[in-house]
């Protein structure tokens, strides 16, 4: 899947004259209104604009949807691009993100055809650097657009940010009378940063999940929400499923807003639900003064993706524990080297090439060389050997209903390599990808003393530069969502008193090892045997709570803490089921293909359905098949 987060819109030039001539009437409306209306908050952010000529008939826009001062993610940009000439161009552009001391920088380029006569809306996904200082930082991001025959335009745009505050992004609404008094209450009360978060529109909103991994949290009210198109809310949803947190603000009261949303379902109280690994919540608002104090004081405790990345995976990673360590063993090479100097010294001027013979200098020095050369690559290629190995661990979301069919996915993996006669790789899946501090050592390259201490780039689905590198370690946070037609169905519901078990169905596209279910009235059973193949009934005994909630918890032991707090209260959830399974299929996402990757552990999590309700439609049919929509596999 690629980076353009959805299909190009094409518009003729008489359409584009037609909106050129209302723009200008509307902005000459709110010119003459200025003096009445109070300052707004601008949403969308112009990173380059440019006219070819005159009109704005020949011209490129790229505009961000949320601000670029983002320490983590992807940035969603729109592109409008019209070509009044009478011949198709193609348009490059390139996003470069500069680091400061101690930090990443980051590649990336797009390519985008417009037709003779026609103007392209198109929204792109900008991969952002994750941040790794423990506290604010600064960076430049330079974006450039070329096309055959015209001069390259360029412009910087240099920002602030800071990872002790979560990324917030801000409905226009509810920024337009707070967004002053919230920047104050931020950089008075000492979160570490100058601003509260990201203005957007609600019609701009990305229709890719990817496009709001740059944010942590996203306000709306819950009359913006009904402006959102519907991609964009799926998308939206998505991502709170991977941890993401949406708030609606609202006149009328939370519960009667998450009802509404259908969020508020039998079974469920409060005015802040989990959903996935993430959570919707609601809050009564006034229509006009939020509680600066109050919001600030609340977001501060909220789960931040770019300080767990830079801070939680150096200490506590029970998974790099039980990878292992290993010394870098120089003696040896030094060793050799010192031979090397006696022999390409001493000996090569007094033995091989001594007095009265010092043209055999000019043979016997590059025998020498190349020798001792060959002699360290093989010791290193004994030592360490080619490719290299690692452990991985995933956390999938099972959401089977009809209007999802979506196995969501957080996958941590760490990895230590040999000679690498390559380090590019393809994701052919939508994710998020991340590289994770980990603890200093001679074989960790991301040392914070250096500028920059990586760089990375990403084209299409390829990724190239520092992800993996020769005799190194890394870490790496790994998010995407696959649809699928994995399900797991109940056939008979239990009894209340638990006489009588449940009869399950597992229509899962992968083998389970061991499985759990805690049935709609809190009781919990255990399949008698393991290895459940799709297509086979699921015999269970009833077990305690207390042995579910120990299972789980030993199963989720190797992720990072967050992550493993996280995965502890999904146990509280009614009429789910809970399975470990270490095939391919369980949501195991591949990078570098040398990699030999053991000990593979997927543990999963997922709602259970009445039998005959996970069908697939027709249409889902073959959108599922191929992962791609008609819009995808043009682009």
């Amino acid at each position: 899947m690629s980076l353009f987060s959805s299909r190009p819109r094409f518009r003729s030039l008489a359409n584009a004259r037609a909106s050129l001539r209302s723009s200008l009437l509307t902005g000459l409306g709110a010119a003459l209104l200025l003096g009445w209306l109070p300052p707004a908050a601008d949403a969308q952010v112009t990173l380059l604009q440019k006219n070819y000529d005159k009109n704005g008939l020949f011209h490129i826009e790229i505009e961000s949807v949320f601000s670029p001062s983002v320490s983590k993610g992807f940035l969603p940009v729109r592109v409008t691009i019209r070509n009044s000439l009478q011949m198709d161009r193609t348009w490059n552009l390139d996003f470069a993100y500069d680091a400061s001391w101690g930090e990443m920088i980051y590649r990336s380029n797009f390519s985008i055809p417009v037709k003779a006569g026609e103007e392209v809306i198109q929204e792109l996904l900008v991969p952002v650097p994750t941040s790794v200082s423990s506290s604010s930082g600064y960076r430049q991001m330079t974006v450039g657009a070329s096309s055959g025959g015209l001069p390259t335009e360029r412009q910087t745009n240099s920002y602030n940010y800071s990872i002790e505050w979560p990324g917030i992004g801000i409905s226009k609404r509810l920024a337009d009378r707070n967004l002053n008094q919230l920047n104050s209450e931020t950089s008075s009360r000492g979160t570490g940063a100058d601003r509260f978060g990201m203005v957007f529109q609600a019609d701009d909103l990305p229709g890719d999940w990817r496009g709001y991994t740059c944010l942590d949290v996203l306000m709306i009210t819950d009359l913006e929400w009904q402006n959102v198109p519907p991609s964009a809310r799926l998308a939206v949803l998505e991502w709170v499923r991977l941890g993401g947190h949406l708030e609606f603000y609202s006149s009328q009261s939370p519960v009667e807003v998450l009802k509404k949303e259908d969020f508020l379902t039998e079974g469920k109280s409060g005015n802040s639900l989990p959903y996935g690994l993430g959570k919707v919540s609601a809050r009564q608002w006034d229509g006009q003064n939020l509680k600066a104090k109050e919001i600030i004081g609340r977001y501060r405790s909220t789960p931040n993706l770019a300080k767990h990345l830079a801070n939680n995976y150096q200490s506590d990673w029970p998974l790099y524990d039980d990878f292992g360590t290993k010394s870098f063993n120089a003696v040896l090479v030094v060793l050799l080297l010192i031979a090397f100097g006696i022999v390409v010294g001493p000996i090569n001027l007094f033995v091989l090439a001594k007095p009265g013979q010092r043209h055999k200098l000019f043979f016997t020095t590059p025998i020498i060389s190349l020798i001792a050369s060959l002699l360290i690559l093989a010791l290193i290629l004994l030592s360490d050997g080619v490719g290299g190995s690692g452990m991985r661990r995933v956390l999938a979301n099972l959401e089977p209903g009809p209007d999802e069919k979506r196995l969501y996915v957080i996958q941590e993996q760490f990895s230590r390599t040999g000679v690498l006669l390559g380090s590019g790789f393809r994701i052919s899946d939508s994710a998020f990808l991340s590289p994770v501090m980990i603890p200093a050592s001679a074989w960790n390259r991301l040392d914070t003393s250096q500028s920059p201490i990586a760089a990375y780039s990403l084209n299409g689905n390829t990724y190239r530069g520092d992800w993996y590198q020769s005799r190194s370690e890394q870490g790496h946070y790994l998010k995407t969502v696959r649809p699928t037609r994995s399900r797991i169905e109940i056939q008979e519901e239990p009894s209340a008193d638990g006489a009588i078990p449940p009869r399950l169905f597992s229509s899962l596209e992968f083998p389970l090892a061991e499985f759990y279910y805690r049935d709609k009235h809190g009781q919990c059973w255990k399949a008698r045997t393991g290895n459940i193949t799709g297509g086979q009934e699921i015999s269970l005994e009833k077990v305690e709570q207390e042995e579910l909630q120990t299972w789980w918890t030993d199963q989720t032991s190797s992720f990072s803490r967050p992550l493993r707090n996280q995965a502890k209260k999904l146990t509280n959830e009614l009429d789910h089921f809970f399975a470990i399974s270490d095939n391919e299929a369980a949501g195991f996402t591949d990078t570098l293909g040398t990699i030999r990757w053991k000990d593979d552990l997927a543990v999963i999590h997922g709602g259970v359905l009445p039998s005959g309700t996970g069908a697939p439609s027709p249409e889902s049919e073959a959108e599922v098949a191929g992962d791609k929509t008609p819009e995808e596999d043009a682009n």
